[in-house]
C-alpha cells in the first residue's frame, strides 16, 4: 500500500508538470521576423505655434510593415515603415509616412500570453493635399521617442498575433510647399494608436 501511494503521488506530480507545460508557449529562437500591423491612430498636440494637430487632421488608419532580427528569446531589433491615412480637417486629404528603428523586449518569453514592450525612434512625414491643381503642404521632423506595449496572444505555427497600444513624440522641423523652410516655432505632438500586428517568425536554426 505504501508503494502504491508513492507511485500514485509520483504520477500526480508528473501529470501536474505536464499540465503546466501545456499552458506554456515555445520561446522563439534567434532568426528573422516579418511584421504587418494595422491600427487606429489619432494625433494630438501642436504641429507648430498656433496650429494644433486637430486643426490639421483627425484619426485614421495606420499600416505598419517591419523587418526584425531576434537576438534571443527576449530581445528583438527591427526596422519599420508606417503609413497613415488620416481624416483631413483643413485639406482634401492627409497622410503620413514614418520610417523607424526599434528594440523590443519580452520579459516572460516562455509564457502565454507573452507580453512585450518596444522602444523606438523615427522620422515623421505629414502631407496635406488641397486640390489636384494646388501644391500639397509637407511637414516633417524628428520622432525622438516611440513606445508600444503589447502581448503575443495567439500562435499558428510560425505566425504570431499580438494586440498592442502605443504613442510617440514628434517635433516637426520643416514645412513646404516649394523648398522646405525651417519651422521657427516648432511644438510637440503625439500620435496614439491601438491595433493588431502579425509576425512571421523564421528561426535561423
Amino acid at each position: 500500500m505504501a508503494s502504491a501511494a508513492c507511485l500514485a503521488a509520483a504520477v500526480h506530480v508528473r501529470l501536474a508538470d505536464a499540465a503546466d507545460r501545456a499552458y506554456e508557449s515555445p520561446a522563439p529562437r534567434p532568426g528573422l521576423e516579418i511584421a504587418l500591423g494595422q491600427a487606429f491612430t489619432q494625433p494630438f498636440g501642436e504641429l507648430r505655434g498656433e496650429t494644433g494637430m486637430l486643426s490639421v487632421a483627425h484619426g485614421g488608419v495606420a499600416v505598419d510593415l517591419g523587418l526584425g532580427a531576434r537576438l534571443d528569446a527576449r530581445w528583438v531589433t527591427s526596422a519599420s515603415l508606417q503609413y497613415d491615412e488620416l481624416f483631413a480637417e483643413r485639406a482634401e486629404g492627409a497622410r503620413g509616412l514614418t520610417p523607424g528603428l526599434a528594440v523590443r523586449f519580452h520579459p516572460f518569453p516562455y509564457g502565454s500570453p507573452n507580453p512585450w514592450v518596444e522602444l523606438g525612434v523615427g522620422y515623421r512625414f505629414l502631407w496635406e493635399s488641397f486640390s489636384p491643381f494646388a501644391p500639397s503642404t509637407s511637414s516633417h521632423g524628428l520622432q525622438p521617442a516611440r513606445l508600444r506595449v503589447g502581448a503575443d496572444v495567439a500562435r499558428l505555427g510560425q505566425l504570431v498575433l499580438a494586440p498592442f497600444v502605443g504613442a510617440d513624440v514628434n517635433v516637426f522641423l520643416f514645412q513646404s510647399p516649394g523648398a522646405s523652410s525651417v519651422i521657427d516655432d516648432p511644438r510637440v505632438s503625439t500620435f496614439v494608436l491601438a491595433g493588431v500586428i502579425g509576425r512571421l517568425e523564421m528561426p535561423s536554426r
